[in-house]
């Protein structure tokens, strides 16, 4: 998240402009399967499903990809959306990781 606020000219070229240099970017050519720090983050969300810290029923590449989307979606914002005076990105992001990990609580339902 750093260094997308940090540069978000490149930030915007590789990740929001043309999905080749994205597409080249995701590839594992030793094996030709995503890349390996998608696999660390699949890792990381199959540790806390073990320690029972993510929801049970989610697949552990579905979480990451949520949390993957979630940085990205909080990144993409903070760029595009600068007139927006939401919350500042550290907090999204910690919202985020909260939620992911610790899920809604029970009772609240989203409207």
């Amino acid at each position: 998240m750093a260094f997308g606020l940090e540069h978000p000219e490149t930030y915007r070229l590789i990740f929001m402009e043309d999905p080749k240099l994205s597409a080249e970017l995701f590839q594992d050519k030793q094996h030709g399967e995503g890349p390996r720090s998608f696999a660390l983050l699949i890792s990381a969300c199959a540790d806390l499903k073990a320690a029972g810290r993510a929801p049970e029923a989610t697949p552990a590449e579905q979480l990451a990809e949520v949390f993957w989307a979630g940085l990205h979606g909080i990144i993409s914002l903070k760029l595009t959306c600068s007139g927006f005076q939401g919350s500042p990105a550290e907090v999204l992001a910690q919202t985020l990781v909260a939620t992911l990990v610790q899920g809604p609580k029970p009772g609240k339902r989203a409207r």
